[in-house]
């Protein structure tokens, strides 16, 4: 049984990217940047209210460059990381956050830090895949969803 969605056309640069995306995406943008890497089920729990949107959304999502995926074995279920293009979405967010502070209250100095490159973006998604921690990095962002789930469910929490 297929998907009702269509592939998404790329987009030609940033500025194209980032008015494609919905205030969701970039909530996910911003919980992958933090958290590293999240499960299906993990963002599904915290952003949707079905997997199989989620899932719709997040390869439409792999296929404009924002996030990547990858499989510890084959019959494990993907992890989501950023890619490239999420990766300096999130640290355009960042800086742009941390240079609003005043400049005594900035890390870093007062000057705006370069933008992740394309090999800095695969380095970090194969440290990943390598980190020994992984499981337990996972097991800390299941109990982040679980959290997320139920203030979404629950506001007054």
């Amino acid at each position: 049984m297929g998907s009702w969605r269509t592939p998404a056309a790329k987009a030609v640069n940033l500025t194209e990217l980032a008015y494609r995306l919905t205030d969701r995406d970039r909530a996910i943008i911003e919980d992958l940047g933090h958290l590293r890497v999240l499960t299906l089920e993990q963002i599904a729990r915290a952003h949707f209210t079905s997997l199989s949107s989620a899932r719709d959304r997040l390869t439409t999502l792999y296929e404009l460059g924002v996030v990547d995926r990858f499989r510890p074995s084959n019959r494990a279920a993907y992890r989501w990381v950023l890619a490239w293009n999420g990766l300096r979405l999130h640290h355009a967010a960042v800086e742009d956050a941390r240079l609003a502070l005043p400049e005594y209250l900035r890390e870093g100095g007062a000057k705006p830090r370069p933008q992740p490159s394309r090999p800095a973006a695969e380095a970090l998604i194969a440290r990943l895949i390598a980190n020994p921690m992984r499981a337990h990095l996972e097991a800390v962002n299941d109990f982040y969803s679980r959290f997320a789930a139920s203030v979404k469910t629950h506001p007054e929490v």
